[in-house]
């Protein structure tokens, strides 16, 4: 794909995800709870890299109910979508930033963890998203990605709602577990049955 068919693609899913943001809908299953309370719970920093947290595509904000303990950061690059988050008025959330997960406008080490809820498929780049967050995190610091379907399911529904998001796909467990490697992380956790999450720590 050319750098101007990319441009083209990527202001398709700008403006795909702008225009469902009000339709979004954050409903979670009780195996949905259950998951991410798992997982979640898996992820300790050290004490002295501090509580910050980033949501990577935080959408409507249908994870901040769960990072209660953390200071949020919530990032997203439609602004349509931050402005339903902000409608939650969540405590923990102590800054919305509308911008590219490509290009993190943040110093280096500002964050204890990095988390990215059903956005992977969705970058343009991902290599480039990982080493964005692992740039801004500290060491010790945890990335964690989360999608609450398979990756095959998840590849389906977006083949089959077209559009801006059609070509977003999800790479193999290995082809994921891959990249974060080689954006330096070191991997903790990784779960492949029915959904799909991977932990890994900068060191």
């Amino acid at each position: 794909m050319g750098e101007l068919q990319k441009d083209e693609q990527a202001l398709a899913r700008h403006q795909f995800f702008n225009a469902v943001a009000t339709s979004w809908k954050n409903e979670l299953s009780a195996d949905d709870l259950h998951f991410l309370r798992f997982v979640l719970k898996r992820c300790s920093t050290p004490p002295e890299i501090g509580k910050k947290a980033l949501d990577i595509g935080c959408g409507t904000g249908i994870l901040f109910p769960f990072l209660n303990e953390l200071e949020i950061v919530a990032l997203d690059y439609s602004q349509e979508m931050l402005n339903e988050a902000k409608k939650l008025h969540s405590s923990n959330v102590i800054e919305y930033v509308c911008a590219d997960a490509q290009s993190l406008p943040f110093p280096d080490g500002t964050f204890a963890r990095a988390i990215m809820s059903g956005v992977f498929p969705h970058f343009d780049n991902p290599e480039q998203a990982l080493r964005e967050a692992y740039r801004v995190l500290g060491y010790g610091g945890l990335l964690t990605i989360i999608h609450l379907q398979d990756i095959e399911t998840i590849n389906q529904i977006h083949r089959q709602t077209g559009g801006a998001v059609a070509d977003d796909l999800l790479p193999s467990a290995e082809g994921i577990q891959e990249m974060v490697t080689k954006a330096g992380f070191t991997t903790e956790f990784i779960e492949t049955k029915n959904r799909f999450a991977l932990i890994g720590r900068k060191v």
